[in-house]
């Protein structure tokens, strides 16, 4: 984008947009609606995943790419969970417009401006901490929001207790 005119032609063009708009419209919510512009920070897809908060308590975190399998990030597995219930809790868990919500995070690498990192860059940087939470985007609690690597029918995403996943070979079937 060059200029302000071309991000309100995204913005005004953007399916994604229109059907957010029309869905709250339509829900007739007393919450605002919000449109949030900050800079573009690069993410990559093995490092985000999608979080499950009901009432105010943190009850899943997922993967957010179902279909892709990422090895290297087993070992390293309880310090990112521990990462996320940790920037939740200071975070959201009292600021979240909505008792119940699903949350995409990203970690995002510190001093990290490459636009690509392999697999054993990102596990070494995730092996000396050298990363940090976002919230990309808060989306509402439900079906009409994916659930990864869960099923919206699974008493997990509503009761706990806290669970982890990460896609693994199994997952593929």
């Amino acid at each position: 984008m060059e200029n302000s005119d071309d991000l309100l032609e995204q913005l005004a063009t953007s399916q994604r947009i229109v059907d957010d708009i029309a869905r709250h419209e339509k829900s007739q919510s007393k919450t605002p609606l919000h449109i949030i512009i900050r800079p573009w920070v690069l993410i990559p897809h093995s490092l985000e995943f999608r979080a499950f908060v009901h009432q105010r308590q943190l009850t899943a975190v997922s993967a957010y790419y179902r279909n892709e399998l990422y090895p290297f990030l087993n070992p390293h597995k309880q310090a990112i969970l521990s990462s996320i219930i940790e920037f939740f809790e200071q975070n959201l868990k009292v600021q979240l417009p909505m008792e119940s919500s699903v949350l995409d995070l990203g970690l995002v690498l510190i001093d990290s401006n490459e636009l690509y990192l392999g697999e054993s860059q990102i596990s070494h940087r995730l092996q000396q901490n050298q990363y940090r939470v976002i919230l990309i985007e808060i989306n509402p609690f439900g079906k009409v929001s994916g659930a990864a690597l869960f099923s919206w029918l699974e008493p997990v995403l509503t009761k706990g207790p806290l669970e982890f996943r990460l896609a693994h070979e199994e997952t593929f079937g």
